[in-house]
């Protein structure tokens, strides 16, 4: 089994549970909450194959739409900002330098990429095999029929058969839901009154027309008007994993280089002592050095 990791996604979860933890002035919260994830994860699904995949600062989307997530940071304090740089800058130092020298060779990024984009590449173009997308955005459930995924905050894994019954439409499907309704949590609006099919039950409208249960109506004209066509096509540009831009994806899986020589060396540097202690390096040899 291989793990497909939402590394923003993890690592925002790192900030807000362990961000404020330092050793020495130097800010290492992010980075000691990321590893304690790791370490959790592959405990939980019994592996060590990980592919990382990391957002890019720079958003392809917004060539199309402008307004793509462009109020995340609105309203955000000085003091806010000085602290988000502060994370970022250990986002930066896990992608670029940590895990690659603790020996993870599948830590992928590009220029104008979301990592959901990159997640749903290496699902389509790589070798199959099981896999767990670890994310908790529903974007990716579009993916569902090449994967499960396991949500970091709420703790649940979600399969295909779990999502066909609860929505009866087809994961693909999702992805046309939120071209028609819209994603709230991007800034991307869809046709009024359908509702964001995330943020929808399955009897709302958005699932209806999906399952052709909505044929008539005020709503169901505004879908399919000459102006909702228009804003559907512009969506499913926006929406569709893995988003279709000017620089190609294309990444090899390589095999990892684990060294516990890497990992301890790491510890040391950022003094993680809880994971130097005979029982948390323990865990470590466990879940990483005895297949």
């Amino acid at each position: 089994m291989r793990l497909i990791i939402d590394c923003n996604n993890l690592a925002y979860a790192a900030y807000y549970s362990t961000g404020i933890l330092s050793y020495d002035d130097l800010p290492t919260g992010v980075i000691f909450g990321f590893f304690n994830q790791l370490l959790k994860l592959a405990q939980k699904f019994d592996t060590d194959k990980f592919i990382f995949c990391w957002d890019s600062r720079k958003n392809h989307r917004k060539r199309i739409f402008p307004e793509y997530k462009l109020k995340r940071r609105e309203g955000i304090t000085p003091e806010e900002e000085d602290q988000l740089k502060i994370t970022f800058n250990q986002f930066s130092e896990l992608r670029r330098e940590i895990l690659p020298a603790v020996g993870f060779r599948n830590v992928f990024h590009r220029p104008g990429y979301e990592s959901d984009d990159i997640m749903a590449w290496v699902l389509l173009n790589t070798e199959k095999e099981e896999t767990v997308l670890v994310s908790s955005d529903n974007d990716m459930l579009q993916m569902l029929d090449y994967c499960k995924i396991y949500s970091p905050n709420t703790k649940k894994i979600t399969t295909r058969k779990a999502f066909v019954e609860k929505y009866n439409i087809t994961p693909k499907q999702f992805a046309e839901g939120k071209a028609i309704g819209g994603c709230s949590g991007d800034e991307v609006p869809g046709i009024l009154g359908v509702g964001d099919p995330a943020k929808s039950k399955p009897s709302g409208r958005v699932f209806k027309y999906l399952r052709g249960e909505l044929t008539s109506g005020e709503i169901y004209n505004r879908i399919v008007s000459m102006r909702g066509r228009r804003t559907i096509q512009r969506n499913r540009k926006l929406v569709v994993l893995p988003f279709n831009g000017p620089l190609e994806l294309k990444f090899k899986i390589k095999q990892d280089e684990l060294s516990k020589t890497g990992l301890l060396s790491c510890f040391t540097r950022f003094r993680f002592m809880s994971f130097l202690s005979d029982e948390g390096w323990r865990k470590w040899e466990n879940a990483f050095f005895k297949r």
